[in-house]
């Protein structure tokens, strides 16, 4: 039986992206953009969004099990799948884009 490898995506979304009331919006956002973005190219990668409090640690990191990623191995594992590692974010941060606009629109 062969398991199903992809490649495990952490985007830390900043406060800030949801307004200057982001502290209040950012955990609830997160838990509604997760379901969201549970379906974002799942035949590749698995994503999940938290709030992104310490600035020291990277917007968006790259994980393949229990290993973290760096970022050429990210793109080296992307590769695998056709994608390049620009093209992958891009899409991504147009997707949390997209969930951020709608988000705040319900506000």
């Amino acid at each position: 039986m062969s398991r199903k490898v992809t490649i495990d995506v952490l985007y830390r979304l900043e406060p800030g992206c949801l307004g200057p009331t982001g502290t209040e919006h950012v955990e609830p956002f997160c838990a509604l953009a997760n379901k969201a973005i549970s379906h974002f190219m799942t035949d590749m990668v698995t994503c999940r969004m938290e709030p992104r409090y310490d600035k020291s640690l990277p917007e968006i990191s790259y994980s393949m099990g229990n290993k973290k990623l760096s970022h050429d191995q990210a793109a080296n594992c992307l590769q695998v799948f056709d994608l390049q590692l620009d093209d992958f974010e891009d899409q991504l941060h147009d997707k949390v884009s997209h969930l951020t606009v709608q988000y705040l629109a319900r506000l």
